[in-house]
This record gives C-alpha cells, structure tokens and sequence, in this order.
C-alpha cells in the first residue's frame, strides 16, 4: 500500500470484527436482528438494493449488498430460519447463485454507532464542541460552526445517517491505521524508504492545509493531527517486524538503521528504438547465457503479436498468463504487465523487458512534439505515474495523480485519470487524453510544489463539456479519505 494510505487513521481491527457478522444458510435468526445489525454497520434503508451499502426488506425476503461481495444477497425467510439464500444481478434482480454463507462488512469506515458509550454520548461530545466554537467571537466561522454542530448532534439523536460522519472519526475510535491489521509474523518491504518520508511529509502537509480550509468555512471541529500517523511514529512500529527496505543507500537517511546490507546489482536496459532485429538478438543471447527472460505485454493481444515475433525469429516463448514462476535457466516467456522500462538482474540471471521496447507503437508518423519545459516530463503510459505524483495538466496546473478510476459516462464504463488539486477538488481526466497530462518534475525540499486551484467556473458548472468531463465534486464535509485522494483504503 501506500504510505499516505497506512498512515490514515481507520477503524480499528476490533471494532471491524465486532461489527461484521457471518449469515449461514439452514441457520436460525431473528429478521429484527438482522436488520438491527445492517444498520448498527452503516447500511441504508431502500425500496430496491441496487449498491453497496444498501438493504431492503419485502416481507419475508431480505436483500443488502456487503461490500465483501461483487453481488448483493437476498435472503428468504421462514419465520426466523432460512429458507434461501444466495446471489442476485442489480440490474434484473434476478437470483444468479446459490450460497451457503455470507459475510456482512461495515457499508462505511466511520459508524457513529460503535463510539464507546454509544451514539448518545458521541451526541454529547459534539454539542461540547459546539459550546466550545459559540464562545469564540474572534473566529468568523465559529458560529457556523457550533450551528453545524448542533445540526448534526440532533441527526444523531434522531437516528439519521450521516453521509460524513468520518468529519468525527478521531472521537468515535480510537486511534488506529493500516499498521494495525498487519499480521505480527509479515514481513514487511519498505520501498526507497527516503522516497516514502519525504511522500508522508508531503501526505501530511496537504491533508492538513485541506483540514485547515473546511475550518475556515466552518464545516470541521477536529484538528488535522487526528487523522493520520506521523512517519516518525509509522517508524517506531516498523520496528516490532522483520523489515526489509530496498534502496540505494547513497544519500539521505533511512528511518531505522540497517542490521545488514545486502548488494543486489541491477542496470536499466536502453530502449532499441523499433529495431525488432537487435532486440531479438539481444533475447537470443540472454537465454544462451542461462538467464531467465520475461517480456511484459500491455495486454493479451500484444502478447500474442510478441509470441509471433519470437516465433519469427526461431525463439521459443510461452504466453504464461497469469505468471505464477518463473521461466526455467535459458528460456523466454511472455506476461501481460507493465513496468516503466526493462531490467537486469545480473546475479540471478533474470531479464524483464516490456512489449514496447522490442515493437513499436503502431505505423503512423507522430507530429513533432512541443517541448516542454525542464521541469516537466511527457507521459508515455500509466506506468510513468505512481500515486501522489505531481502532474500538470495542461489547462488547469499542477495536481497530484490520484490513480485510475473507472466512472460510468453516457451508459459506459470508461477509465478516468483522477488529479486532486487544492482544497477538496479533484479533476476527472479521461484516459484517452493522457496527452493533455505531464509529470511536474520541479518539486524539491527547497521550493515545496503549491497545488493550483481549480478555476471558480469549473467548480460550479461540475461536470464541464461532456468530451471532457473534467470535475466531479464531492460535498466539500464528506471527506477526508478524498481530501488528499492519495490513500488506498485501510485493509478491510
């Protein structure tokens, strides 16, 4: 995972596992019961389940979507046993299979449900604060504020669900991160531990700036250091495991001295520039030399067009999909995967090339690209990106990649580059116009990178031209986990 996504403050592992709940079929349970629970784990009310975080009940039949599944339950009840129970399609509500046990998750992180002394007490704990913000008459917000406050202490009370509740995460658990549900006997592998600091201080600088501006508009109480870990402490934890970092080791400081070294040579392989002579060649001499080949393809079929070209050049290689081993000493393979360019493990004996450096990326001739200035790089493919990279987009400025999410667009399922910008905006960039985004290479510890803003009128029209798309908003209180739009979700 990440390391902005493993200092996230989450629900902790024992509040997780007393909120899920196991359903067997032939067992005997009361539907009030049942119902109870869903809700306790933050599901909603419907009239059709057709999401998860849903459910739904029509007489003695039972439907909810777990977010442990790719499909929603319905249950048929007989008085309190069992009848049925199995799988069912959204879109026709017709039952697909049968099952004999299902696990129901929490449909949210945040359940004000499970704060200790219940939601009574979270009430009180919010109407505190409220008293606390209504006394402060030198901050302009502070009476939107305590009014916010109230609002939602009465939502509570009246036992309304709260769309945002992760706004009070850090007084309903206690704390908790990623870290928690790692098993005592991982392993654990710190990648370019220097790399993963200076990310954290990155992590924690944005997400409190973006905490700091929902304050200023009155919309949040909690202080920003009660939503994540710092790096120094993530430290201290690595220490109760086995750790294994990989990096160079030539500058900076790792966070935890090193017992021991280990040399492990490695050399990037140049690009052969279209010549599908050289590159075959060059394959032919690895594995006469013993060394394992492993040439990632981009997909199935580039796969195949790469077993071809081998085969052309009397060049044994098998498609092994998915790569479970490796090839054996002196043989070659094919994968579908991509890394960013190809490697050479001399003391192992192990190649891995891609798919673009042995063919070239169709025929047409490609226009003279503008160029760029020093401090930003041309993407060639998703793999040049990991998350939280500085991006420039070309109309609306700096940005941090925040990965590939598939969005329904006009009745399809397209693939959208998501570029969270300051504040609590994010840009939907489609993926097939990966040319208008370039990586920010300008950053440094001595002139921090400051995320542009995105203009006020792409704000309020949302969703722009429809070709493009380009910003989904969320509601600015509901939340933190799209705030920095870094983090990968803590382990459930």
């Amino acid at each position: 995972m990440s390391v902005s996504g493993l200092l996230q403050r989450t629900i902790p592992a024992q509040t997780l596992l007393k909120a899920a709940f196991v359903i067997e079929d032939g067992g005997s349970y009361a539907m009030e019961d049942v119902e109870d629970a869903l809700l306790r784990c933050g599901y909603g009310r419907c009239t059709q389940v057709e999401g998860p975080g849903q459910f739904a009940i029509r007489g003695g039949i039972l439907d909810f979507f777990s977010p442990a599944d790719l499909e929603p339950v319905r249950i048929e009840f007989w008085g309190d046993d069992i009848d049925s129970m199995g799988h069912f399609d959204v879109s026709t509500q017709r039952r697909t299979e049968a099952i004999k046990r299902c696990t129901i998750l929490p449909a949210a992180e945040t359940l004000p449900t499970m704060t200790l002394g219940g939601v009574e007490a979270l009430a009180r704990q919010i109407e505190s604060f409220a008293e606390r913000y209504a006394k402060r008459r030198t901050s302009e917000n502070a009476a939107t504020l305590a009014a916010v406050l109230r609002a939602d202490a009465e939502k509570l009370r009246a036992g309304l669900s709260m769309s945002d509740a992760d706004r009070y995460l850090p007084v309903i658990y206690e704390s908790a991160t990623a870290m928690d549900y790692i098993p005592e006997d991982a392993i654990l592998l710190l990648d370019q531990p220097g790399r993963c600091a200076e990310r954290a201080r990155d992590y924690a600088k944005q997400l409190t700036e973006d905490i700091r501006e929902l304050q200023r508009r009155g919309q949040i109480a909690m202080s920003p250091d009660g939503f994540y870990a710092s790096f120094e402490a993530l430290a201290r934890r690595l220490e109760d495991f086995p750790l294994y970092m990989a990096d160079a080791f030539t500058v900076g400081r790792p966070p935890l001295p090193p017992k021991t070294l280990v040399s492990i040579p490695a050399k990037q392989l140049p690009s052969y520039a279209g010549s599908a002579q050289a590159a075959a060649e060059d394959v032919k001499l690895y594995t006469k030399q013993d060394y394992r080949v492993v040439v990632l393809a981009g997909d199935e079929r580039r796969a195949k067009v790469l077993q071809d070209f081998f085969k052309e050049h009397e060049i044994p290689a098998l498609i092994r999909e998915p790569l479970t081993k490796l090839p054996e000493a002196g043989q070659c393979c094919i994968a579908v995967g991509a890394i960013s360019a190809g490697i050479e493990y001399p003391g192992i004996r192990l190649v891995i090339l891609t798919d673009s450096q042995l063919l070239r990326r169709g025929n047409k001739k490609k226009k003279s690209a503008k160029k760029l200035p020093a401090n930003r790089q041309r993407i060639e493919s998703y793999g040049d990106l990991s998350v939280g990279d500085y991006v420039v987009h070309e109309n609306h400025g700096i940005g941090r990649f925040a990965g590939i999410v598939k969005m329904q667009v006009d009745g399809f399922e397209k693939d959208y580059i998501k570029i969270a910008y300051a504040g609590t905006d994010s840009l939907y960039v489609p993926a097939t116009q990966l040319d208008l985004v370039t990586k920010y290479t300008g950053g440094g510890e001595e002139k921090p990178v400051k995320l542009s803003k995105l203009p006020r009128q792409e704000r309020r029209q949302g969703h722009g031209k429809k070709a493009h798309r380009p910003l989904r908003r969320a509601p600015a209180a509901a939340r933190l986990r799209l705030l920095a739009g870094l983090g990968v979700a803590a382990g459930v």
